[in-house]
């Protein structure tokens, strides 16, 4: 299996769900995950706290801003997903906290400008 690229931005939700719905919405993840994720790039995922259950954080992951970019246009377009997101607010409790955050590069330890390759590197020696 190859590893995916480090994503290019997320969108993170965060909300609560009572008690009494909990079920119903993960029913609900599972039947709109593919939907949220047909046009590619796009993988969904979603934790709950262990501290405060019914504290839940749903991520979208794009592969790239151009997938980031087209699904906004999706979200705020499209019927389909008007529709599953009116679903999916009855399940929460308020309105969800909602961040679009990116990678940021860090600096490795002891790194100073560019590594180069060492001399022999790939090259057999013999003794």
């Amino acid at each position: 299996m190859t590893p995916r690229p480090s994503p290019a931005a997320l969108v993170v939700l965060i909300y609560k769900v009572p008690r009494n719905r909990r079920v119903g919405l993960l029913k609900f993840l599972g039947n709109a995950f593919p939907v949220y994720e047909r046009p590619g790039g796009i993988h969904m995922s979603v934790f709950e706290s262990v501290q405060e259950r019914g504290l839940f954080v749903e991520i979208a992951s794009y592969d790239t801003d151009r997938a980031y970019r087209q699904d906004q246009v999706r979200v705020d377009k499209d019927p389909e997903m008007k529709r599953i997101l009116g679903r999916w607010q009855k399940f929460i409790d308020g309105r969800p906290q909602v961040l679009l955050v990116r990678n940021v590069l860090v600096p490795k330890k002891g790194r100073q400008g560019p590594q180069r390759p060492k001399r022999n590197a790939g090259k057999r020696v013999s003794n």
